[in-house]
């Protein structure tokens, strides 16, 4: 996305397991938080983190 353009809108979503999925596990909030800052460090300037309250 960076190299593409850096100001590119990214919403990173946390993961909650429902319906047909249940038997994966929800988003930690340690690897949401990871998962930002390697792509700010890549370079992704207009990042968010989405879903904040499935986090856990």
């Amino acid at each position: 996305i960076a190299s593409l353009d850096p100001s590119i809108p990214w919403t990173l979503l946390a993961f909650h397991p429902d319906f047909r999925m249940r038997d994966l596990p929800a988003t930690p909030r340690s690897q949401a938080l990871e998962c930002l800052e390697v792509a700010k460090a890549e370079g992704v300037q207009n990042l968010h983190l989405g879903n904040v309250h499935l986090l856990w």
